[in-house]
């Protein structure tokens, strides 16, 4: 047994680029994310005792489903070791950090890999932005789109008369239900506290700006 360590440390660190990859899958994603790793002179991958996967959205798009990071990994260079599966929504890449961190802090091993690969961006759009709906309780996501579908529909048709030709339609497919959730918050928080759409549009280009000085951001 390995005694416990007091320290942890992140030894490496690799990632992509965030982008719409349609020509590209999970593995070759995967990949590119090791390669950074491989490239540190004092590492390799041969260190790896265990390692942790996060994905979400693999089994929706292709059915690959219960042994995702065995599928990534094993043609990769990770093998014969444990490999645990990690899909917790937008917090599965901590979650897999956090698992990797608390086998090496228990002591149970020197050396683990926390990695997390995604692929959102689908030519089918329906299948892409259905996918949203299961990062949250879709029984109450259900409940909560029909009433604001309803809600949409009483004040279009109270707005039918003040309608202009040509408006510009939704693409084909539907949206993100997020941007639905967004939308209902910040109209809550404007009636509750009197914010503005100008401060909201003063965080867009806060976080617009602080893109452009990021390499890896799309």
């Amino acid at each position: 047994m390995i005694p416990m360590s007091d320290k942890v440390y992140v030894y490496s660190v690799g990632m992509t680029k965030f982008g719409k990859f349609l020509d590209r899958g999970i593995k070759d994603l995967t990949a590119e994310a090791l390669k950074a790793i491989k490239n540190d002179d004092d590492f390799n991958l041969s260190n790896i005792e265990a390692a942790w996967f996060s994905n979400t959205g693999w089994g929706m798009t292709d059915f690959q489903h219960s042994i995702r990071g065995q599928v990534a990994l094993t043609p990769n260079g990770v093998d014969k070791v444990s490999i645990t599966n990690v899909e917790n929504a937008c917090a599965s890449g901590s979650t897999a950090f956090n698992g990797a961190w608390t086998a090496i802090k228990a002591g149970v091993v020197d050396c683990t890999l926390a990695i997390g690969t995604e692929k959102v961006y689908q030519e089918d759009r329906a299948k892409m932005m259905g996918g949203f709906a299961t990062y949250t309780d879709v029984e109450m996501t259900r409940a909560m789109m029909e009433q604001m579908k309803k809600a949409a529909e009483k004040k279009r048709a109270e707005q039918a008369n003040d309608q202009k030709d040509g408006e510009k339609k939704e693409k084909k497919g539907g949206h993100s239900v997020f941007m639905d959730f967004y939308a209902a918050g910040a109209r809550g928080h404007m009636k509750k506290y009197g914010t503005t759409q100008r401060q909201l549009a003063a965080i867009a280009a806060k976080n617009h700006n602080n893109s452009t000085l990021n390499p890896y951001a799309q």
